[in-house]
């Protein structure tokens, strides 16, 4: 497509004369005869290649005109010449601090007028395309490829200017059991898990919040002008609910991954502006959640919000601060010190109620070359994901896993059991040698 100028000069002699030349070279040419007629045109049309823009009109001379054409919207980043015949200095230099690319002088030297306005043209065209690359190198080096949010550094650089200046809450996310879908359904699942979660945590923030990918399935958010525990946890009820029928989606309803989403967070600036302290202080809600079996969420509190927190004698906060929101199917799969606790509290609910509770010791053995820890891991996520929602499950040591599973009468207690290891096996999971023993509470 060729060039487009617009020539804006009062005599018609000069318009026609710039209309030659310029067409004789390719140059596609629009004449006006004033200022006001310029800025009338411009704000239905979009911009040209140039303006050559007289300078001594009646009416609006040049000066106001280019002045008034950068408060048009076509006209904001269009290249300007002026067309003059004053050979005084002053005016060269008031057309530059107006922002003018350079002058011609009149009458029209065929040659220069060519000269220049090829040049001007072709200068701005770079211009505009470097301009374009270095917003795309920028957004690239600061996007995660896979996802599209941004990366790394670039959420971290992002959260820091942010929480300098804004209140909010910073949230640490993983999504739980995610290895498992890899190891079980490939790379490719994998990625395509890790894009649809992304987009579900842009639909469940605001503009103006801010979400990033960490690495691997690990996320960030800083969600601004919020500080609300409820609030927290609907957008981690959404979030869970959402990858869990998604990749149902993806890999069928029998998928019995227990894929879903671990969320930590800390307010800002409760607790600092910070990102790095305040990252820590959000890794250990995480932290928690993981511990107390994970798909959920928690908010960082020093000893003394726990204090305030004892104190609260209103029962909708306290079933909402202890209480499990999102039950998922499965086992509950938690920490040491938590199975330690629920194991001595089901022993002296076994003392004055007649219920069966058995305790189950799965020990792994495998050769030199296996990682018993990562093993161990999967086993305990595996043995969850199929087991009732009643029972307990523990990665107690590398090669050790435990399990409490109540009011498993008789010898009903080993159809679980035989459950988990039968599962394990149509998993093709990694060759070790899985052995129990049971003993009732």
């Amino acid at each position: 497509m060729a060039d487009w100028v617009i020539v804006v000069d009062d005599d018609e002699t000069n318009l026609k004369l710039a209309g030659r030349i310029l067409s004789r070279n390719g140059i596609r040419v629009t004449a006006l005869k004033s200022g006001q007629s310029l800025l009338e045109y411009m704000k239905t049309h979009e911009g040209p290649d140039l303006v050559l823009l007289d300078i001594m009109m009646p009416g609006m001379d040049g000066y106001e005109t280019l002045i008034n054409l950068r408060q048009v919207e076509s006209g904001k980043d269009v290249p300007v010449i002026f067309l003059t015949g004053d050979e005084k200095r002053g005016a060269e230099t008031k057309g530059l601090s107006l922002g003018a690319m350079d002058f011609i002088k009149k009458p029209f030297v065929p040659e220069v007028l060519n000269l220049r306005v090829r040049h001007t043209i072709d200068l701005d065209h770079l211009q505009k395309q470097l301009a374009k690359e270095v917003v795309i190198k920028t957004k690239e080096a600061n996007t995660d490829a896979m996802t599209g949010l941004l990366n790394k550094a670039a959420s971290e650089a992002a959260i820091s200017k942010e929480i300098a200046e804004t209140d909010g809450m910073l949230i640490m996310i993983d999504l739980d059991s995610f290895k498992l879908v890899n190891d079980l359904y490939g790379h490719d699942m994998g990625d395509k898990i890790l894009i649809r979660f992304a987009e579900l945590l842009r639909s469940v923030l605001r503009e103006g919040d801010i979400p990033g990918r960490v690495g691997g399935d690990e996320f960030v958010a800083f969600c601004r002008h919020v500080n609300d525990r409820e609030v927290l946890q609907q957008k981690c009820d959404v979030l869970n609910a959402e990858i869990l029928k998604s990749a149902k989606e993806y890999m069928g309803e029998d998928m019995a991954i227990p894929l879903g989403v671990s969320m930590g967070a800390v307010c800002v600036p409760d607790y600092g502006n910070d990102f790095e302290d305040l990252r820590k202080k959000a890794d250990a809600a995480l932290y928690l959640v993981k511990q107390e079996g994970k798909h959920g969420c928690s908010m960082y509190a020093n000893e003394d919000d726990k204090a305030v927190l004892q104190g609260a004698d209103d029962i909708n906060e306290l079933q909402m601060v202890y209480g499990e929101r999102n039950i998922q199917k499965g086992a509950v799969l938690v920490g040491g010190e938590t199975f330690r606790s629920i194991y001595r509290y089901l022993v002296r609910f076994a003392i004055n109620y007649p219920v069966e509770i058995r305790f189950v010791s799965f020990e792994i053995e495998g050769e030199q070359a296996v990682d018993l820890n990562e093993i161990t891991e999967e086993f305990a996520k595996l043995s969850s994901s199929v087991l009732r929602i009643s029972d307990v499950v523990v990665c107690h040591s590398p090669g050790r896993v435990l399990m409490l599973l109540p009011k498993a009468d008789g010898e009903n207690w080993t159809v679980p059991v035989n459950r988990v290891l039968e599962t394990w096996k149509s998993e093709g999971k990694a060759n070790v040698e899985i052995s129990y023993t049971s003993k009732k509470l």
